[in-house]
């Protein structure tokens, strides 16, 4: 792995610490009044992974300038990388001669990986609130004081950051407008998808803000990232981070721990909420490509993906999950996690199952008793799948075809509830509402019938429409073609096989 590939770094060290960013917040956040919010100390932990000297000092000075200094009681660096050992010699060096910067800076070192390294520096925080960043990072205003505002109704709140981009090769600000998502869990991948934000909750935040909804937090029941603000009392009290993951360390991408966390957040009392008008702009970097770099990511995702069954799904869950991926089966019975510790602590601070977790925060995600058949649907002797493209987590478009690759967007849940089929997205495969005849997708409703049925026959395997009676055809061969609805004729083009369908 070449990591100064990873981001242009050559161009960092020729841009001014001190980088003015666009103002990306929501405007409703420029009307709210932080005046009056009761400050609480923050100990921020920057994480530092094999960054240029120069990026790490932009993100020193993004914090400083962004955190009023009654708030800010600390910078804790995170060095778990020896290979960091360069830029944390010359951040010494660096303290006396610049004591500005770095009068509440100090470095911790732990080269027993990056969970253990960051459960060791919240141990030595001394601020109410631990603050987890990266050292390839800068903050927009009033970051703190829009966490605050929340974290002080909701103690036991793991508050998230909403986020732009930095492009790695400009490093220019790419901005992510609106936040309109929340995250859920793909149990059969340990990955986290984006979902629109579903009617209910956008109810409840109308009725916090009004006409400035887009200021509310956003209740999710996961998050993408570990770019949160959490009480260090309540973090610990959790256990931390659960060290048994098994984690790369490039650049601090998230592999499970993200999810495994906001289940104990939520279980044991808490909550996890995107907070919109609290926002920063980390590099998109590019993580390692090498054979061996890829061949370790792999190998660690199915044995965090055990481990997160181990640790929270029943045994149906887990014989279901070895169905859909048969090649996990070898790893999955010859490989044992110790996960009684842990467990032994939810029983201790008296946490709720998995079953509250999904029924009440998180029922999105259908459950196996639900299902007719799961996985992609294959156009029959072909490698052309359904697929819904880049309309995913989040505003409007059809659904189209593309070479069939098994990734999430391909992945759909056949439902016995109304005979739907149901992305990850939560979006419904029906008749397109601007023109019948087209396949499209909405956000499935609550309701039974409308244009949501399909009926499979697993005989002729056609998918036909019960709003519609028109089978699902495909038209021009070719990536991201429209999918259509015709008279069912059984021809070839309407022949289509399911990944996986269940046993009645």
């Amino acid at each position: 792995m070449k990591s100064f590939k990873s981001y242009n770094r050559s161009l960092s060290d020729h841009l001014p610490f001190t980088q003015i960013l666009r103002d990306t917040r929501p405007r409703a956040c420029h009307r709210r009044n932080f005046n009056d919010v009761q400050h609480k100390e923050f100990s921020i932990l920057v994480l530092l992974s094999d960054e240029s000297l120069s990026t790490v000092l932009r993100t020193l000075t993004s914090i400083i300038n962004s955190t009023p200094e009654k708030v800010l009681k600390e910078i804790i660096i995170v060095d778990y990388k020896k290979r960091n050992s360069l830029v944390v010699t010359t951040l010494h060096y660096l303290k006396p001669t610049y004591e500005l910067l770095f009068k509440k800076v100090s470095i911790v070192s732990s080269f027993e990986g990056r969970l253990k390294a960051i459960n060791k520096a919240v141990k030595s925080a001394t601020g109410e609130y631990v603050v987890l960043l990266h050292a390839h990072l800068q903050l927009l205003p009033l970051w703190s004081e829009a966490m605050l505002l929340e974290l002080n109704k909701q103690p036991r709140l793991m508050a998230c950051f909403a986020a732009d981009e930095s492009s790695k090769d400009t490093l220019e600000q790419i901005e992510h407008i609106p936040w309109h998502t929340i995250g859920i869990v793909n149990w059969l991948s340990n990955s986290v998808n984006l979902y629109e934000i579903p009617p209910e909750e956008q109810k409840r935040r109308k009725d916090q803000l009004g006409e400035d909804i887009e200021a509310a937090s956003v209740r999710t029941p996961t998050v993408i990232w570990n770019f949160c603000t959490i009480s260090k009392d309540f973090f610990l009290e959790l256990g931390g981070f659960d060290e048994g993951y098994h984690i790369t360390d490039e650049y601090g991408a998230v592999e499970g721990e993200n999810i495994d966390l906001s289940l104990r957040v939520w279980s044991c009392g808490g909550a996890v909420e995107w907070i919109p008008c609290a926002k920063l702009v980390p590099i998109s970097v590019k993580y390692g490509s090498s054979a061996g770099f890829l061949a370790t990511l792999e190998k660690n995702r199915k044995l965090n993906l055990k481990r997160l069954h181990s640790k929270w799904l029943n045994e149906e869950m887990t014989n279901f999950l070895l169905q859909f991926h048969p090649n996990l089966k070898e790893l999955f019975y010859n490989t044992t996690e110790d996960v009684n510790e842990l467990n032994k602590l939810s029983g201790d601070l008296k946490c709720t199952n998995f079953e509250h977790y999904y029924n009440s925060i998180a029922p999105m995600m259908p459950m196996i008793k639900d299902l007719r058949a799961v996985g992609y649907i294959k156009l029959k002797g072909t490698q052309w799948c359904i697929d819904i493209l880049n309309h995913g987590g989040y505003g409007g478009g059809n659904p189209g075809i593309y070479s069939c690759h098994g990734g999430d967007t391909q992945l759909m849940y056949y439902l016995k509830n109304g005979w739907r089929i149901q992305t990850v997205y939560r979006k419904c495969l029906q008749p397109s509402i601007a023109n019948p005849q087209v396949l499209g997708m909405e956000y499935c409703t609550s309701e039974i019938g409308g244009g949501e049925g399909w009926e499979y026959n697993v005989e002729t395997q056609m998918l036909k429409s019960t709003a519609t009676n028109t089978c699902i055809e495909i038209g021009n061969m070719r990536a991201e073609a429209e999918i259509y609805l015709a008279d069912c004729n059984g021809n070839s083009k309407q022949i289509w096989e399911f990944q996986m369908i269940l046993k009645e």
